[in-house]
């Protein structure tokens, strides 16, 4: 019976001489045959005869060549009529028996001898069927192929009897079981597929196994090749035997395998305990995976990719630069593949293999480059490596960088509309503000910096879009220290302005908004980064951001880099345009001046050191303002901000002048003025008016600190007005306590309180003296700091009311002169009544004399009142406009006049003073006519009562010219139209109506006021002649 079974597998075998006869066949050979012809007389030999095991997988494999033909064949053309299914249910049982006899003799030989068999089978499959039509659109590659043969039947069948036969070798002899697989990946590509699955079905023990025999296998070739000159077989051999396992780490590595990772994380942790050690032994450096990883990344992009994203934390750059220095030992033609059109170096096959990355692996890669090039204290820290070898480090990370970079750029660029988000390196930019930062810095920093990080910001800005390039180049502005720094943002926006043309304007507009945004960034890292020093605040840190005035020049210097460059210069075509926007920039600049400057002055008092920080602050600010220069025309909202921001900074830069501890105090407030006039020059005529009304209110405002007087807020409102104004804001004067107390109470409460043998409350009472009280009376000790600054503003605010003739005389600007007393009054004149320009009738006006007090209160207390009025006297008929303070200040001598306790008596000096003020007033303001400006030589010198008359004379005058509201005011109004063209004869009225009283006097006193007559009435005399 055994030997007619052999008889009938000799007649079922005996056809064919070799395996290609399989494929040659246009009819198949086994296919037409039933399952039991093919099976029955094998399984009968295998359990009668042992040793005839190797001649079944033999006959197997000859039947899986067929099963494997014809399902491929029908694959590619379905109209083939062979019928393949009798031959893979063969395959399958005949397989299935050798499963079932490997479980039961678990025999090591017999296992073996099943892989070698196996191993065999796999190759010529693979060196038969891979050129076929359907391989090739598949695509002849080891996972493909892996894919197209494991879908075949009977191959699967094998392929499940081999995973028993490496399943139980594995567990009895695990080393010479990879032996045989890597004497088998000898056969190269052909072996590669069946690997992926070996390696994809046991990784617990075929990845550290693999890696760890690839490793044994390539420090033998190294030995070789070290040794003697080793013959090309060798390499050749080596080759065979590498690229398969090569090319199962690409395939793990793509399916980003977990025994991989655990594999080379142990593999590179014990590398890099022995090169960062200060003496490795050579047997360590010997026994490095080192080498073989660098020639397993050298044949696969893939592979690094792995190794970028699953071992970068545990690679330093100590790491690199230890292990490149144990590789450039070794010999190069090991290590790297022969490419053709690419040099033969480390790093041009790092520059080709990063063309293969994606862009997290990139990221890694530059942030482990960045300190190896640009770091000079990586390799003092390291030892004491060759010039040599540093240079090449260095250059060779530079090379690297730049590559990576000019993909980044071209990126970009290829793409419309290209995301940030879609490249690691610019989301890091995007994400993280200290990146971007470094960034920025790197490419000011000049040489090689600068030509690397140039072009990495300019990607960033083109992907980022408008918004994020503002804030880019705010932070140029903000961080460069010198000319050479600007001129990286010069070549930053040559690249950019062909993309974005406005992209310079846009920046300029939105500056001061990433300004505010950058340093609100500065003040939390500062924050986080003091939080825990007890001793200092974070506050402390970020103040010298906030004082930084580098940016003030850097502005000054691109604009003055834009107005002096040739029509040809590249900076032309950036056009930051700064001009155009003045009112933006000028009000931003002046405003965040003044946050400045206020914060100085609260530290002057404990630092002296702040003088120069406001002195260079005030000339940045100011010579700033005028490199830009301010056009002709403005939104209308920039010039009313413009003036209230330069009057206050006038106002506040005058506290300065007149200090002995501050010498540059007036050259600065000179400057600021200076500035000032070249806005107010370039703009229309009501920005002055506007300016000169803020100037006024700032001036009066801190009128206390400035002039030693009381200050008067332009919106206070009166509260009360029998016993003075009553000031809303404290803070702004200088009050002494018992002054205060003193207004507190009544007049005759004060009056009880003196002694009565000085002076009878009878004396005070309705006497027309109402104030402080005694102390009134005291001449106050005003500094000559005080009297300095009052000086030079009543200098600053005629020049700003006028303008410089071919002379150099100042020729006025009536309107804005107008402007001022209209304004004056309403300032001073805080209700209707007093602000009315009528000259009611005296008893009327002794109704409303509390009103008058008030207001006369203010002329007495605030003494620049006079200093704007005699300025308002020289400009003819302007001062007519502060008729009502003229009048208040009258009404309030007449009723002191008038109310005397002793009405013989002559005047006290302080009426006498009063009135001297008032005529001096009203003679040069041309309100008076020539012969009643004699009037006051005649009331010096009579008492009060005849010196009351000729004052209701006075009081008479003026209600005849001004009889009425509004024919006052349209005298007024016509009198200044007509000034306006040429000068015009002062606005008089008849004084020969109102001078019978001072006949009257005159006579009565005839022996010391007989030589006053001829001055009043001089028409008399001359028409008696």
């Amino acid at each position: 019976m055994l030997q007619r079974y052999m008889v009938d597998i000799y007649a079922i075998t005996g056809a064919v001489d070799d395996i290609g006869m399989v494929y040659r066949n246009l009819r198949p050979i086994w296919a037409n045959n039933t399952v039991s012809h093919l099976v029955d007389p094998c399984i009968k030999i295998l359990s009668k005869i042992p040793s005839s095991r190797p001649a079944v997988l033999n006959y197997v494999g000859m039947l899986t060549h067929e099963a494997t033909h014809l399902y491929l064949s029908k694959k590619e053309n379905p109209h083939i009529a062979a019928d393949s299914a009798n031959i893979e249910r063969a395959v399958r049982k005949l397989t299935s028996e050798f499963r079932r006899l490997l479980i039961r003799t678990q025999s090591k030989g017999f296992a073996f001898d099943i892989l070698v068999w196996a191993c065999n089978l796999f190759v010529e499959i693979c060196k038969y069927n891979y050129e076929r039509p359907i391989a090739k659109n598949a695509g002849i590659s080891p996972p493909s192929l892996l894919g197209l043969f494991d879908s075949c039947p009977a191959v699967s069948s094998v392929i499940k009897l081999t995973d028993k036969a490496i399943a139980l070798l594995l567990n009895t002899a695990p080393d010479e079981c990879l032996s045989t697989l890597i004497d088998a990946s000898a056969h190269g590509f052909c072996f590669a597929w069946i690997w992926l699955h070996i390696a994809v079905s046991f990784p617990d023990t075929i990845v550290a196994h693999l890696l760890k025999i690839g490793m044994q296998d390539f420090k033998r070739y190294l030995n070789a090749v070290l040794t003697n000159q080793a013959p090309i077989e060798v390499h050749e051999n080596h080759k065979q035997k590498f690229l398969p396992i090569c090319d199962v780490f690409t395939f793990l590595a793509s399916q980003n395998n977990a025994e991989l990772r655990n594999a080379t994380r142990e593999l590179i942790s014990n590398d890099r305990e022995v090169l960062e050690n200060a003496t490795p032994t050579p047997e360590q450096l010997q026994n490095l995976s080192l080498p073989f990883l660098v020639k397993i990344v050298a044949n696969s992009a893939e592979v690094l990719r792995f190794l970028v994203h699953n071992v970068y934390d545990l690679i330093t750059t100590n790491f690199i630069i230890s292990g490149s220095k144990y590789v450039s030992q070794l010999n190069k033609q090991c290590l790297l593949p022969l490419l053709p059109n690419m040099e033969y170096t480390y790093t041009a096959f790092m520059r080709q293999i990063a063309f293969y990355l994606n862009s997290d692996a990139l990221a890694h890669i530059v942030e482990l480059m960045l300190p190896i090039a640009f770091n000079d204290n990586i390799f003092e820290k390291l030892g004491n490596y060759d010039q040599p070898f540093q240079q090449s480090m260095k250059d060779s990370a530079l090379q690297i960088l730049t590559e990576i970079i000019g993909m980044v750029v071209s990126l970009v660029h290829n793409q419309v509309m290209h995301n940030v988000g879609e490249s690691a390196l610019l989301k890091r930019c995007a994400s993280n503000f200290e990146v971007l930062e470094e960034a920025v810095q790197y490419s000011m920093a000049g040489g090689e910096k600068s030509k690397l990080f140039i072009p990495y910001v300019h990607a960033f800005c083109i992907a980022s879009g408008p918004v994020r390039t503002a804030e880019v180049i705010a932070r140029y502005i903000i961080e460069a220290k010198d000319e050479e720094q600007l001129i990286c943002l010069i070549a930053l926006l040559t690249s950019l302005i062909i993309f974005a043309p406005n992209t310079s304007e846009d920046a300029i507009i939105n500056f001061f908004a990433n300004r505010t945004t950058l340093m609100l960034e500065k003040k939390r890292e500062s924050a986080k980064k003091f939080v825990q020093i007890n001793s200092l605040s974070s506050t402390a840190f970020f103040e010298d951001d906030l004082y930084d005035i580098k940016w003030l020049y850097n502005l000054r210097t691109l604009n003055e880099w834009e107005k002096m460059a040739d029509d040809e210069h590249a900076i032309k075509c950036i056009r930051f345009e700064m001009s155009k926007h003045y009112g933006e920039l000028a009000t931003e600049i002046l405003r965040w001046a003044l946050d400045v400057l206020s914060s100085l002055k609260r530290k002057e008092k404990t630092d002296e050191s702040v003088k120069a920080v406001r002195d260079s602050t005030t000339q940045a600010v100011l010579s700033l303002c005028s490199s830009i220069g301010p056009p002709s025309i403005l939104e209308p909202k920039y010039p009313y901000k413009l003036s209230a921001q330069f009057a206050s900074l006038i106002i506040f830069l005058l506290d300065y002048v007149g200090r002995e501890d501050d010498p540059t105090g007036l050259a600065l407030f000179t400057n600021a003025c200076t500035c000032a006039s070249e806005f107010l020059a370039s703009q229309v005529g009501y920005v002055r008016e506007q300016f000169i009304i803020h100037l006024l209110d700032e001036a009066f405002a801190k009128a206390s600190p400035l002039f030693g007087c009381s200050s008067m807020n332009a919106w206070e409102t009166e509260l009360q007005f029998s016993n003075g104004f009553q000031r809303t804001n404290y803070s702004t004067d200088i009050i002494d306590a018992d002054e205060d107390d003193e207004l507190e109470e009544s007049l005759f409460d004060l009056a009880r309180k003196l002694p009565l043998y000085q002076q009878k409350a009878v004396h005070l009472a309705h006497s027309g003296i109402i104030g402080r009280g005694a102390k009134r009376l005291e001449v106050k000790n005003v500094k000559g700091g005080s009297m300095m600054r009052r000086l030079v503003f009543f200098e600053c605010l005629q020049r700003f009311c006028s303008t410089v003739g071919p002379d150099r005389n100042l020729i006025p600007f009536q309107q804005v002169y107008k402007q001022l007393a209209i304004r004056l009054t309403d300032r001073v004149c805080k209700d209707g009544l007093a602000a009315s320009f009528v000259w009611e009738e005296w008893e009327q006006a002794r109704e409303v004399i509390p009103r008058y007090i008030a207001v006369s209160k203010r002329l007495t207390e605030i003494p620049i009142i006079w200093d704007v009025m005699l300025a308002l006297a020289e400009v003819h008929p302007c001062l007519w406009y502060c008729c009502p303070l003229l009048k208040a200040y009258l009404a309030v001598i007449m009723i002191q006049f008038e109310n005397s306790s002793d009405q013989k008596s002559l005047p006290r000096k302080q009426l006498i003073n009063m009135l001297d003020k008032w005529f001096l007033l009203a003679r040069k303001g041309q309100m008076l006519p020539k012969q009643m400006v004699y009037y006051f030589e005649l009331i010096t010198r009579v008492s009060y009562r005849e010196g009351f008359v000729i004052l209701f004379d006075i009081w008479q005058y003026f209600q005849s010219v001004l009889d009425a509201e509004v024919s006052a005011a349209n005298m007024i109004n016509a009198a200044f139209d007509r000034s306006l063209n040429s000068p015009i004869d002062p606005v008089q009225g008849d004084p020969t109506k109102f001078r019978e009283s001072c006949r009257l006097v005159i006579q009565r006193n005839i022996a010391k006021l007989g030589f006053i007559f001829p001055l009043i009435f001089a028409d008399e005399l001359n028409s008696g002649l």
